[in-house]
């Protein structure tokens, strides 16, 4: 038995830092496609049966042209073609409104399953329960009670306590405590890889950064007999500075946030990251990082602790006037600060 298990792709047409190539796909959607590349030289090389989508196969927030689609069914079905057997999960990006998804035609695919609800599934070497994505936490918690105990389970869900980027998942309807009873349950979902309960909980993670405040390596998930391992993928990855102190770009290339920019250094900046590797640089001003990191130093000193959902709190009422993508920026500033002052 060998299984990998990819998922949360969340392909789109809207990628921040992305432009069109000349064939008209987002540049970033050819590094998803270059990672797609990637997991079919492993399944070839390492000979695996079975491949899992474990779901965010599309992104639902952002407009999906005809020729992206068609790019990544083109890419599936190559993966399809190498391996016996797929099973596609659906994830909460994959709907369009809690019933219609957009992963109907994938079923199409070569010897795909693509699985509609709560069920267990003969696989090459046992049986597995896959349980997709249902808007409603009261069907995925009575789909995790009803599952066996003694198949491992793959599901596009998180349970309480899983680590994110820089906070945890504290409160969730599906409960930790609830999972030891599976040999094995692995999640998509979350993009931080991670594990819990003595790695019988494992957060596959995403294949590759997305934005500002993605950390450290990302892939897959590959089980055979005896456990399972973690595949890497190569792509650009997202970093953040402190100006003057600029990184030379990583060989596979990345996108580089430059703090407390001075504002007559915003195009020096940028011009001098692209001479490091960067494909394309993010100066803030200078003037937004002496507020944000008083609140986070004043917050550290009175001993309260900082979340992400707390920091976007605070963002939306400090600053209503900024646009939602300016208002993320500022949060992950916060928390980017927040890492720096704690360590």
């Amino acid at each position: 038995m060998k299984i990998l298990n990819i998922g949360d792709l969340h392909a789109n047409w809207n990628w921040p830092y992305s432009r069109l190539d000349v064939n008209g796909l987002p540049t970033r959607v050819n590094d998803l496609l270059n990672v797609l590349g990637q997991v079919e030289r492993i399944l070839v090389g390492r000979d695996v049966e079975t491949l899992v989508l474990g779901g965010d196969i599309f992104h639902r927030r952002h407009f999906i042209s005809f020729r992206l689609y068609n790019a990544i069914y083109r890419a599936l079905e190559r993966l399809t073609e190498r391996v016996v057997e797929t099973i596609i999960v659906p994830g909460n990006h994959d709907f369009e409104d809690g019933v219609e998804h957009a992963l109907y035609p994938l079923k199409h695919l070569p010897n795909t399953t693509l699985v509609e609800q709560a069920e267990q599934i003969d696989i090459l070497g046992g049986v597995a329960t896959f349980i997709p994505f249902h808007p409603d936490p009261a069907v995925m918690v009575k789909a995790f009670d009803a599952a066996e105990s003694e198949f491992m389970v793959f599901s596009h869900y998180a349970a309480e306590g899983v680590e994110l980027e820089s906070d945890y998942w504290l409160e969730a309807p599906l409960k930790l405590g609830e999972l030891g009873r599976f040999p094995r349950v692995f999640f998509n979902h979350v993009h931080k890889p991670s594990v819990q309960r003595n790695y019988r909980v494992v957060y596959v993670g995403a294949p590759m950064h997305f934005d500002f405040g993605d950390v450290g390596s990302r892939g897959g998930v590959l089980i055979d007999d005896h456990g399972y391992e973690r595949v890497t993928f190569t792509a650009p990855v997202f970093v953040t500075s402190k100006w003057p102190k600029l990184p030379v770009a990583p060989p596979e290339g990345g996108y580089l946030r430059i703090v407390a920019v001075p504002k007559e250094k915003l195009e020096e900046a940028q011009h001098a990251a692209k001479g490091l590797g960067w494909l394309d640089a993010v100066p803030l001003p200078a003037e937004i990082v002496p507020e944000v990191e008083k609140s986070i130093m004043t917050a550290l000193a009175g001993g309260q602790a900082i979340s992400e959902e707390l920091l976007r709190q605070r963002v939306r009422a400090k600053c209503p006037e900024l646009s939602a993508d300016e208002q993320a920026q500022m949060v992950e500033l916060g928390m980017y600060l927040y890492r720096q002052a704690s360590r």
